[in-house]
């Protein structure tokens, strides 16, 4: 008997032992699972702080791109031009894509805007020139416009309370 109480002794202490290794794993696993959690909301928080901020910041990215030379007009209504032509009149010359061309080559531009036009809406020409610009320079790209058959016209402004 004394056999089978020393071996009846070792089972109960090994079977003690794993239910104490098992209690532990069970704690190391909770531990796991509730550090895992905690990344997963600080990670869920930075996407969603990024989300707002690209969100907040998406409007900047589709305004256009106006040289320092050129302060534009101040306008009490304006919508977001979203396509177009840009046609830059600096110092009395045009300036199409960066480059300054002459009246004849933003004519050829313009008949080809409206030849190549496979959309359903109007091509459009969106003029950006400075406040200070006079009528006289402004007034043949809108003749050519309406010559090459281009019906909406937009100018570049800067929304304001009220115009000067």
């Amino acid at each position: 008997m004394a056999l089978g109480r020393s071996y009846l002794n070792q089972q109960i202490q090994s079977s003690s032992s794993v239910s104490r290794s098992t209690l532990a794993g069970s704690q190391k696993s909770a531990k796991k699972t509730i550090a895992a959690s905690l990344i997963l909301t600080s990670l869920v928080d930075a996407f969603s702080i990024l989300v707002i901020y690209l969100l907040v910041n998406t409007n900047s990215a589709s305004e256009m791109p106006t040289p320092d030379r050129i302060q534009l007009p101040l306008a009490s209504q304006s919508e977001i031009a979203t396509s177009g032509l840009v046609v830059q009149i600096v110092d009395n010359h045009y300036v199409v894509d960066g480059e300054r061309i002459s009246q004849k080559q933003l004519l050829d531009k313009l008949i080809n805007l409206k030849a190549l036009d496979t959309t359903k809406e109007a091509p459009s020409v969106v003029i950006q020139a400075d406040r200070k610009t006079g009528f006289s320079a402004i007034n043949p790209v809108i003749m050519m416009a309406a010559q090459s058959g281009v019906e909406k016209l937009r100018f570049a402004v800067i929304q304001g309370e009220r115009a000067l």
